[in-house]
């Protein structure tokens, strides 16, 4: 059995299988290690450039399904590909990455399903450096096959109570993409995406 084909089978789970041999085509040509994440609060994936060791390093949480996984993959593929082109000369999440993410979600679009493609497609019209930031591509994407029902900031309104990382807070008003928010037991405020997701509380 090939290097390609070892690479592709320990992939297999994790991303969709018509995209195993691809990733893991990427990661040998590119020297690159793909390290499977516990579950991060902060981030869904990670790349480090190879500069305390030999080779490109990639991490992505576990913990996403198939499509979800690949799409964080790419996006951290597209900062490797920075890296090699342009080392510290770029933004990290600059005219270049973006042009590299774009390019490789090309590659990358048949792997998707018809109707998270239609989704993507408006991503990557308003690309930003989170990977998920439209509500509608979360709630199809990483949510895709649990059924729960999902509360973001953007589902509630001013006054609204919510629970977000062990404490409570009070929704002061929307600014852009994020909310005002006031800590109930601190009364210190803070700016929370939208997009995070929370749980409905009372006060």
């Amino acid at each position: 059995m090939s290097e390609l084909q070892q690479l592709a089978m320990q992939l297999d789970g994790f991303v969709p299988p018509i995209a195993t041999e691809m990733v893991a085509d990427f990661l040998i040509k590119k020297n690159a290690q793909l390290t499977i994440s516990k579950p991060r609060k902060t981030k869904l994936g990670d790349y480090r450039p190879p500069l305390k060791q030999a080779y490109h390093r990639v991490s992505v949480n576990g913990d996403l399904n198939p499509f979800a996984f690949l799409l964080v993959t790419i996006h951290e593929f597209a900062h490797l590909l920075v890296w090699n082109n342009h080392k510290n000369n770029a933004k990290i999440h600059g005219a270049e990455w973006k042009m590299h993410y774009k390019q490789l979600y090309v590659e990358y679009q048949h792997c998707f399903p018809e109707n998270l493609q239609i989704i993507l497609q408006d991503h990557f019209k308003k690309l930003t450096a989170a990977t998920l930031n439209n509500p509608l591509l979360i709630r199809n994407l990483i949510h895709m096959g649990k059924d729960i029902e999902i509360t973001m900031v953007n589902d509630l309104k001013s006054g609204d109570i919510f629970d977000f990382n062990d404490n409570k807070f009070k929704i002061i008003e929307k600014r852009r993409t994020r909310y005002l928010c006031k800590n109930i037991d601190s009364g210190k405020k803070y700016l929370v995406p939208g997009v995070a997701i929370v749980n409905r509380a009372i006060e």
